[in-house]
């Protein structure tokens, strides 16, 4: 794998991440938090993994 796939493949990901978001098909990711007291599940991570799957 050279640099150029890696390159293509994450900006291909990040934009799609992006245009999701911005249709709104995922839930906002603003109130994620790393501390584990108290963190529920992201709502939208299904979705996201199925996008990535396509």
């Amino acid at each position: 794998i050279t640099n150029r796939y890696i390159y293509d493949t994450v900006l291909l990901l990040a934009n799609t991440f992006h245009r999701k978001l911005e249709d709104r098909k995922w839930h906002s990711m603003a109130s994620l938090s790393c501390i584990r007291k108290g963190s529920k599940p992201w709502q939208g991570g299904k979705s996201m993994l199925d996008t990535v799957k396509k």
